[in-house]
């Protein structure tokens, strides 16, 4: 099962960042590429560097393959390539009929031996602390971010870079809860916010991501796809006019970290067969560059 993001590494970890608590992974080196994507911004998140990406119409895989593919993935060969004494080959085009060399699908392929048995062992002590931590109401987070929908969310799409989906998986009850906590501060406008969230478009940006994966991996809940579909159109509808987004869902100002979030969200819901105008895509990369 492909669901994930996010390495599960890294997922793990940001979530445990988000949630204020402290999940320490081995090391390891990975390097990011990106072909048929359009590198927009590297935010960090609490100095865990992750290359994000907007992917551009023509690009997209058609709605019935649902299941979002890999915003960052490693590369195959992560050494340096040898110093050419001579660019004049590297200028020549492609051989008739050739097409030029890609790199495989937008998907997170692990190199050789980067996941080891402490990694695993890691990973799972990750995923066991977010069960303990997890509240009655199905949310995560705490203190002044205590019931978040978007720390809910993160959470949430952690457990499920690892498999588990709501009703399948060892912590599949984790993510059907998280699910029913999010639905449940879904409103009629599309915003997705809970009574402890400031700023809310980092929340329902984040919140809005999780629906459509959960919704890229099951199509019968209607009301997963009824608010996946007000989230979307409250965020195309609140892209101001230079392409991007701010902390409040009013087209006023913006700024690269909350445009991120939209951008990963509205890419989610795409690829689970939601509506997103092309041009609402367009216009975030041109501000984001």
């Amino acid at each position: 099962m492909r669901i994930a993001l996010l390495p599960r590494a890294i997922a793990v970890r940001i979530a445990s960042l988000a949630t204020g608590s402290a999940v320490f992974l081995p090391v390891t080196s990975v390097g990011w590429a990106s072909s048929d994507l359009d590198l927009v911004s590297v935010p960090v998140v609490h100095g865990v560097a992750a290359s994000t990406t907007a992917v551009r119409e023509d690009s997209l895989p058609i709605a019935e393959r649902s299941v979002t593919p890999h915003l960052l993935r490693p590369q195959d060969d992560a050494q340096p390539a040898p110093v050419k004494q001579s660019t004049q080959a590297s200028q020549e085009p492609a051989p008739a009929g050739k097409e030029p060399t890609r790199a495989d699908g937008a998907e997170n392929a692990p190199l050789a031996e980067e996941m080891t048995p402490e990694l695993d062992e890691a990973i799972q002590r990750g995923f066991e602390h977010l069960r303990r931590i997890q509240k009655v109401d199905g949310s995560f987070g705490q203190g002044r971010f205590g019931e978040h929908a978007g720390i809910t969310s993160l959470a949430a799409i952690a457990l499920m870079a690892d498999g588990n989906v709501p009703g399948r998986g060892e912590f599949g009850d984790c993510v059907q809860k998280a699910l029913e906590f999010v639905l449940r501060h879904s409103s009629e406008t599309g915003l997705i916010v809970s009574d402890d969230m400031h700023g809310p478009m980092y929340g329902h940006g984040f919140a809005t991501l999780f629906l459509g994966e959960v919704y890229g991996m099951n199509h019968e809940d209607d009301r997963v796809r009824d608010a996946l579909v007000r989230a979307v159109q409250l965020i195309v509808s609140s892209q101001n006019d230079e392409g991007g987004w701010r902390y409040n869902p009013v087209p006023a100002d913006a700024d690269v970290s909350v445009t991120i979030c939209e951008i990963m969200a509205l890419r989610s819901a795409r690829n689970a067969g939601i509506k997103v105008p092309k041009s609402t895509i367009d216009d975030a990369i041109r501000y984001v560059r």
